[in-house]
């Protein structure tokens, strides 16, 4: 039997905000009852065996853990906005860590299952620089129903991300990342109509990469900090 009076916690995984969203469980269910909401699988990154781990990833990680164990696990108060600030002030000041990295640790742990092995060096898992994570043919995460499937990343599927984030979302124009991502498919998975009438037409479905798969890609690899200089400028972000 739901308790009406209980609230719960909601983190955005596809979106750009980074603060959770607080939800009477009454209302929530009522909403869910009417088919306000649906299930939906979304793709979470591969989870590492231990066994795989380097000494250098294992210590990375367990450096950054015993920083933030403290306060990941200090709920519910980490998830609201001013208990969180007043924590992560104090642990910064505590380590001589910047805040925004704190804020960026934090957002890893949420979208990584609230596991520490979020905090392992993410430089596997980028296509630009360090090794590329392999993951062959095979995508990874849970296959979505009743959608069209989405193709496997590559190292080079990556490279177009970074790229189309730098030339298309990083300034002062301030598009939308669903409206970099239609400029990504144009620029990167597109080509000339048979009929020569100057026109482009997408690749096959199964040949482009998803905008959940996009989305994802950006909020692992973002850099806040940048991010608020190029869109912002230097003045407003100071």
């Amino acid at each position: 039997m739901i308790n009406y009076n209980y609230y719960i916690y909601w983190y955005d995984l596809t979106g750009n905000a980074r603060t959770p969203s607080k939800f009477a469980l009454g209302d929530l269910a009522a909403a869910d009852s009417k088919g306000r909401y649906e299930i939906d699988d979304y793709i979470q990154e591969q989870q590492r065996d231990e066994s795989t781990l380097t000494e250098a990833e294992r210590n990375h990680r367990e450096r950054i853990w015993n920083i933030m164990q403290g306060v990941v696990e200090h709920e519910p108060d980490i998830y609201v906005a001013k208990t969180r600030g007043t924590m992560l002030r104090s642990i910064a000041g505590k380590h001589g860590v910047e805040r925004s990295n704190l804020y960026n640790y934090l957002d890893r742990y949420w979208r990584s299952g609230k596991t520490k092995n979020a905090f392992l060096p993410k430089f596997y898992n980028r296509g630009g620089k360090g090794v590329a994570r392999k993951s062959g043919s095979k995508k990874i995460g849970r296959k979505a129903v009743g959608t069209t499937p989405s193709k496997a990343l590559t190292a080079q599927d990556r490279a177009n991300f970074a790229s189309s984030i730098k030339k298309y979302y990083l300034n002062r124009n301030k598009l939308t990342l669903k409206d970099v991502y239609e400029r990504l498919l144009s620029d990167y998975y597109a080509k000339p109509r048979p009929d020569g009438a100057g026109k482009i037409e997408l690749l096959p479905a199964g040949e482009l990469p998803s905008l959940r798969q996009f989305r994802y890609w950006y909020n692992t690899n973002r850099d806040t900090i940048t991010e608020q200089k190029k869109r912002d400028g230097e003045r407003a972000f100071e």
